[in-house]
């Protein structure tokens, strides 16, 4: 193994360790270039790949930002990243002053491989959950380099395979390459956030944003599996509700209207009876009449 060289920025908050993988390694394992992490504002050199390599960075807290092949996603806690660092078409943004992540760069083996299937469906960017495992790996990957010894490259290897499984696991790849068609994880988690949160002013930039997905590629793929457009989608919610509220309550329009979170009564009376072909107090009253209640 050849030696490791570390170099830290000016920020005495980061760290950054370069490592020099030995010829056994590249041919062997999945191999590390760069390792490190940062409190406040990234590296400005973190935007320069001088090697092929691909990228992970995790965020903890704060927010950051990265434009990637043309498109600006936010970085919020909970958030990792994996690009391909052999395009240059990518930069940090250092707008944000607080911003704690972690990143290392690697290669080797099927790193290409898994990018392709990791990003295919959600791209870049993935929301992980707080008993996801990756974070801490990537913290013992961080000390794996700190203490190097002649395990470490095996190690480093085993743990990036880990990592790097969590994330295809988390994209859903692996289920939808057995089921053609089957909607992709991202926009089973936009309709679920939807169907939870469509009392609030849900917007494309939205989900976009929560969902680290661009808005013309999220507003094309919701509408493929759904069959809606997001705006429609939460319409369509809200009106779902609205209908049960009708049937199984006695509360007034306009608290109905309240609770669906739509502001104006009067726009709540048109854009029902639009959508369902009746007001809400023709429907209620129809729905009582019927017996069997009238089929919807």
């Amino acid at each position: 193994m050849e030696d490791l060289g570390r170099s830290r920025n000016d920020d005495t908050s980061a760290i950054r360790l370069v490592v020099s993988p030995s010829a056994r390694a590249k041919t062997m394992f999945y191999y590390m270039h760069e390792i490190g992490s940062f409190h406040q504002r990234p590296d400005p050199s973190l935007n320069q790949c001088p090697i092929p390599s691909f990228m992970i960075l995790y965020t903890y807290s704060g927010h950051g930002a990265v434009t990637y092949r043309g498109i600006e996603y936010t970085l919020l806690p909970g958030h990792v990243l994996f690009i391909d660092c052999t395009s240059t078409l990518f930069s940090f943004s250092n707008r944000y002053e607080h911003w704690h992540a972690i990143w290392f760069r690697f290669n080797g083996c099927s790193s290409s491989s898994y990018f392709d299937h990791i990003t295919k469906g959600e791209g870049p960017v993935h929301r992980i959950e707080n008993r996801s495992p990756i974070p801490l790996i990537m913290e013992q990957l961080l000390e794996q380099q700190r203490q190097e010894d002649s395990r470490t490259e095996a190690v480093s290897s085993h743990l990036i395979t880990h990592i790097l499984t969590e994330l295809l696991l988390l994209s859903g790849e692996l289920e939808e390459a057995t089921a053609p068609g089957m909607m992709p994880m991202y926009i089973r988690r936009a309709v679920d956030y939807i169907d939870t949160h469509y009392t609030e002013g849900i917007t494309l930039t939205q989900l976009s944003k929560l969902f680290a997905v661009s808005k013309y590629h999220l507003a094309h793929e919701f509408k493929k599996y759904t069959g809606f457009a997001p705006n429609k989608y939460v319409i369509h919610v809200r009106i779902r509700e609205t209908k049960r509220m009708l049937k199984d309550t006695d509360l007034s329009i306009t608290e109905i209207s309240e609770r669906a979170g739509i502001e104006s009564v009067t726009h709540f009376i048109s854009q029902f009876k639009r959508e369902v072909g009746w007001t809400p107090l023709a429907y209620r009253k129809k729905y009582r009449q019927s017996s069997p209640p009238f089929l919807e």
